[in-house]
């Protein structure tokens, strides 16, 4: 991955007839940057270069071609600050980090596509009474059995009935939330095939790079933005079970520490 150095001082003296010609020399450069540069995935370079295209005339402006300032060198610095800024910009982390990865344990666990829930039982059981109810309710009610309905009630003061209308709407919640992830599921599917055949396509140089990896590109874009709605908490289950704890703050809190309780619980399985 390089800059003709020559080619690219030659066109930005003419920057606005030559725009189409400079990108199409840039294109690949500005994609993998991150790549190279920070390790990033593939998605955050397709964020990224677009990014940087929408901005490219302007930064072009900066640079003065006559001056004995190699190109590469002056580009590297605008996209390193470029790049800082993009990430302010996105305001959602872009890749997970170990804190991510544990935190999302549960979610992950208890959407099990083969229903075997195993080893999931064998860590409820070794987590407090509320903790692990309030755990199965906010993931998996329809497991809710009639003993814990009765805990429910004792320990929140609600009736059976009302216990009972909770558990009944949650499972509806969760069914919509399931067809919801299956959905999207399918989507990001059919951009990661088309992203293949562009990318093997751009491998096998059939057709203009610069075409090609804006595809890509846009592609991934969407593809990340999915990713985000898959992640995204489902407020309307988090409103539903608030009402045991009459707060939002204090669910919040509580949900949080039964996660983390069942988080030690699975690595330690996990570990043998």
């Amino acid at each position: 991955m390089n800059i003709n150095e020559d080619k690219i001082k030659n066109l930005i003296k003419n920057p606005h007839s030559n725009f189409e010609e400079i990108k199409k020399e840039l294109s690949e450069y500005i994609y993998y940057f991150p790549r190279v540069a920070y390790k990033k995935n593939l998605d955050i370079c397709g964020d990224f270069y677009l990014y940087i295209i929408e901005r490219l005339d302007k930064i072009l402006l900066n640079f003065n071609p006559d001056l004995n300032i190699k190109f590469k060198t002056w580009f590297n610095y605008v996209l390193r600050n470029n790049f800082i800024n993009f990430n302010n910009l996105k305001r959602e982390p872009l890749e997970l980090n170990i804190e991510n990865y544990e935190e999302s344990i549960c979610f992950e666990v208890f959407e099990e596509k083969e229903g075997n829930f195993n080893i999931v039982d064998e860590v409820l059981k070794k987590i407090e009474e509320i903790d692990r109810i309030l755990l199965k309710l906010y993931y998996i009610p329809e497991l809710i059995t009639e003993e814990e309905v009765l805990i429910i009630s004792d320990n929140f003061n609600m009736s059976i009935s009302e216990v009972l209308n909770l558990q009944r709407k949650l499972i509806e919640l969760r069914t919509k939330e399931i067809e919801k992830v299956k959905e999207i599921s399918e989507k990001i599917k059919e951009l990661n095939n088309k992203i293949v055949e562009l990318k093997y396509t751009l491998y096998q140089n059939k057709i203009d790079n610069n075409d090609i990896i804006t595809k890509i590109a846009r592609l991934e874009n969407q593809r990340f933005n999915y990713i985000l709605k898959l992640k995204k908490e489902n407020n309307d289950i988090f409103e539903s079970i608030t009402i045991l704890f009459k707060s939002k703050e204090k669910t919040r809190y509580r949900l949080k520490i039964a996660k983390e309780k069942f988080k030690f619980y699975y690595l330690k399985h996990r570990a043998g």
